[in-house]
């Protein structure tokens, strides 16, 4: 997933942009604590892997994009967030219709892909979703309230990104940064649906590439050394006084 945050921040940014994210991605506490032990990890390389592909500047790579979503999202339905995010980061930056495009073809691809799958095995990603519903409706989130995922579901992901990130990611939004604002929108949508309250610090791992491409605008080049130690730490005493099944 490293060298596609990479090729990621190129294409939206510039050589130092794209570094830096990767650096901070690469140290952070949620990439080094899940990135190795969850199936998360392969979910994320896809989710980046149909980001690049739909944002890329070439018609023919840009062309496999939906496909490309609508691969990724059967390993995991959140994935088609990834989309979203990269249609809001257009509309933010002002390239509206292209942004409308890249809507567009991945809605019609996800649906493309999914009838063609059903007419030539018999699957059904209807059922599959209402399968998903009630496998989220009996996980260990039912435990708690709606309105303490509302905001816990968001608190768990940003204090797992690491507190220097999530530091950075509030002040690019601050600044109006198109890939911090897209950011916030997505995870806002996420929290409300409840879909994926309790053990967001895994499950939205496929987000935090694009909050590293956030904070990476906020952050001075003077100061990235300062900030990678600070996350490592972080992740070390994680490691060291919390359990964690995963």
């Amino acid at each position: 997933s490293a060298p596609l945050l990479y090729a990621l921040g190129r294409g939206l940014a510039d050589e130092a942009h794209a570094r830096t994210a990767t650096l901070l991605y690469l140290f952070a506490p949620i990439s080094l604590l899940y990135g190795a032990t969850s199936a998360d990890a392969l979910f994320v390389t896809l989710g980046l892997a149909a980001t690049v592909t739909l944002l890329s500047a070439r018609r023919m790579l840009r062309a496999g994009g939906p496909l490309l979503l609508a691969i990724a999202s059967f390993f995991s339905y959140a994935l088609i967030a990834v989309a979203a995010w990269a249609v809001l980061v257009l509309a933010w930056r002002g390239e509206i219709r292209r942004s409308i495009a890249i809507a567009v073809s991945s809605a019609a691809g996800l649906v493309a892909c999914y009838v063609a799958l059903h007419l030539a095995t018999g699957f059904d990603p209807l059922g599959a979703l209402r399968s998903a519903d009630g496998a989220y409706r009996a996980s260990i989130a039912r435990v708690r309230p709606y309105r303490y995922w509302l905001v816990g579901s968001p608190t768990a992901f940003f204090i797992a990104l690491g507190l220097p990130l999530a530091w950075l990611v509030m002040r690019a939004a601050a600044r109006r940064d198109a890939a911090a604002l897209a950011l916030l929108a997505v995870i806002a949508v996420a929290a409300l649906a409840g879909y994926t309250k309790a053990e967001t610090e895994r499950i939205w791992l496929f987000l935090a590439p694009f909050a590293c491409l956030a904070a990476a605008s906020a952050l001075p080049a003077r100061r990235v050394g300062l900030v990678l130690a600070t996350l490592a730490l972080q992740a070390i005493a994680v490691e060291l006084l919390v359990f964690t099944v995963w």
